[in-house]
């Protein structure tokens, strides 16, 4: 990717929002990969510049997902304070096989080492580092483990236990999957582990303590939780791919890519033109089915990436309703 691709990207973004009614005044990058460290302190410095040069009524926010293998202090540093404001996270799945070194070396170690180093160089104590890891088979059964690794090496994370499911890389090792079900029993099982007196930060638990409360309080909480407990992301989230495609998101993509013909693609940034058959169809996607849906609350029929990959169909509920509710329950419950 070129500094000018994320410019021509932008353009197409904005038309698609137009079509969608949107003017957005803001706009966050998320850099991911791959792994986003490759492409150098500079690309990113010229992109930004060059955002803000074509775009000056846009306001432009930059964060980065990142292994960290790559950070040195004196390199980045600087430009994570300056350019992204220490929006950077980091990803590590623990005790699994999963996205390992092909070199054999101790993942662990390196990334710990560079996760310190993140710290020293200047990451703001008062917030933890936000850290993703993917659950599966081989770590659903080392939940204990994860906490108290996190405790013993004072890691300072927050960390978002994520499900893997047979998609892009997961489809690789589709064995070693979570069904919604298991990632939910799990999720059960992690909130009552972690509880939430916050010596260890566990993402979810947040969010749906804050959408519980948010709801009990205010009565207006549909779709306040993150992704992917929503459905109403159509012209707010965008995945560009590495050939100016650009879908509802990167994991959209990843389904075009084994299912064509759940390709929903709005439209490519090197290309005219929009695919608006595409878009109207995912945004009318977004009505929340009758009954249970509408008096749950707690995803409006949820993710359509969930819905298409494992049910077929951007139409009824989300296939995680079960574990969605299964972690509501479990927060509200500890809140007592």
């Amino acid at each position: 990717m070129s500094p000018y691709d994320a410019v021509l990207a932008i353009h197409k973004i904005k038309e698609i929002s137009a079509a969608l009614g949107n003017a957005p005044d803001s706009i966050e990058f998320i850099w991911h990969g791959g792994e986003p460290m490759l492409m150098g302190i500079e690309f990113y410095k010229k992109t930004a510049g060059l955002l803000e040069k074509r775009f000056p009524k846009i306001k432009f926010k930059h964060t980065m997902q990142s292994n960290l293998l790559l950070f040195d202090k004196k390199k980045w540093a600087g430009s994570f304070a300056e350019l992204f404001h220490w929006n950077v996270s980091t990803s590590y799945d623990f005790f699994s096989s999963f996205r390992q070194l092909p070199s054999g070396d101790d993942y662990y170690e390196k990334w710990k080492r560079k996760l310190f180093e993140l710290r020293d160089a200047g990451y703001p104590s008062y917030m933890d580092i936000h850290s993703i890891c993917v659950l599966s088979k081989q770590n659903c059964l080392k939940l204990n483990e994860i906490h108290d690794k996190i405790i013993e090496d004072d890691l300072g994370i927050e960390i978002k236990l994520n499900n893997f499911y047979a998609v892009g890389r997961g489809a690789l090792k589709k064995d070693i999957a979570l069904t919604p079900d298991e990632y939910g029993a799990c999720m059960e099982k992690a909130v009552r582990i972690w509880g939430l007196d916050n010596k260890v930060s566990l993402s979810q638990a947040g969010q749906f303590r804050n959408f519980i409360e948010s709801k009990e309080g205010e009565n207006d909480s549909l779709y306040k939780l993150p992704c992917p407990h929503y459905n109403n992301c159509v012209g707010y989230i965008f995945g560009i791919e590495p050939d100016g495609a650009i879908y509802n998101c990167s994991e959209m993509a990843d389904i075009s890519a084994i299912k064509p013909s759940f390709n929903y693609i709005f439209g490519n940034f090197h290309k005219k033109g929009l695919h608006y058959g595409n878009i109207a169809t995912l945004k009318a996607s977004q009505s929340i089915p009758d009954g249970e849906c509408l008096k749950c609350g707690i995803c409006g029929g949820g993710c359509k990436k969930q819905k298409l990959l494992l049910n077929g169909t951007l139409n009824g509920k989300t296939p995680y309703c079960g574990a969605w509710k299964r972690i509501y329950k479990t927060v509200k419950s500890l809140l007592k």
